[in-house]
């Protein structure tokens, strides 16, 4: 996914709620993790355009006063820069265009570590590796890390957006597997103290041309959008919204 461009992104939250759902639970996440509230420091590691970040940001720790953001992509970061600038405008930031897996903590730890769906862009190999430097290198003692993963595996694909994730066959989604996160992340030296599954929605209304130009453009151009018509009809029948599950996976460095 991490090859599509960012308008890309801003076309799929216009189907799907989960930033809706993800900004609902806030007060639930509060209530778990009441130290939030007074959190200084926080490190966005694979930023994206910051949507879902910033609202978490918003909603579980208001009295940040600095900030870094790792982000590969410039298309990205230059939106990013813009809604943090207007949603934060009193926070230090510092931006790193880098890859999650090759970013370099030159600064002190963070108290919090957000990983908002970037895992999928790491390759399965690395991302060992890439916990064991956010437990060494990024994340404070007693610091926290949050994951807002989507569970998917191509060889058998959970729900229908899942699955006509596979059907395209270009979108390189690296497989997630809860168990192996949370295998990967003790093993790493953290221990998880935290799951909340999200119960979102994809919302395709009658599939107009908006919607299969979105898919399509997803494929980045190897799938017409009369195939993307007939894998819709195919993986979704009749449906006008298809139900899928996000998890807020937390976990503590001791």
């Amino acid at each position: 996914m991490s090859s599509t461009p960012d308008k890309l992104w801003m076309m799929y939250d216009y189907y799907v709620d989960e930033l809706k759902v993800l900004t609902e639970s806030a007060p639930e996440v509060k209530k778990a993790f009441p130290q939030l509230s007074s959190v200084k420091s926080c490190a966005l590691v694979g930023a994206g355009y910051g949507n879902r970040q910033l609202a978490f940001i918003d909603g579980c720790m208001p009295n940040i006063t600095e900030m870094v953001a790792v982000e590969p992509f410039d298309e990205h970061m230059e939106e990013l820069k813009i809604r943090v600038a207007r949603q934060l405008p009193n926070v230090k930031v510092d931006y790193y265009m880098e890859t999650v897996e090759n970013y370099q903590n030159t600064n002190k730890p963070y108290e919090v570590a957000l990983m908002f769906e970037s895992v999928h862009d790491v390759p399965q190999a690395e991302r060992q590796a890439m916990f064991k430097k956010l437990f060494y290198n990024v994340v404070a003692s007693g610091g926290l890390v949050f994951f807002l993963v989507y569970p998917y595996t191509a060889s058998n694909p959970q729900g229908g957006f899942g699955r006509l994730i596979s059907h395209l066959g270009s979108v390189p989604m690296e497989d997630v597997d809860l168990a192996v996160i949370r295998e990967q992340m003790k093993s790493a030296g953290f221990t998880q103290c935290y799951e909340l599954p999200l119960y979102c929605q994809l919302m395709m209304g009658d599939r107009d041309d908006k919607f299969l130009s979105t898919i399509e453009y997803w494929s980045e151009g190897t799938v017409s959008k009369e195939r993307v018509r007939e894998l819709a009809q195919e993986v979704f029948g009749d449906k006008k919204i298809d139900p899928f599950n996000l998890y807020l996976l937390g976990f503590k460095k001791r």
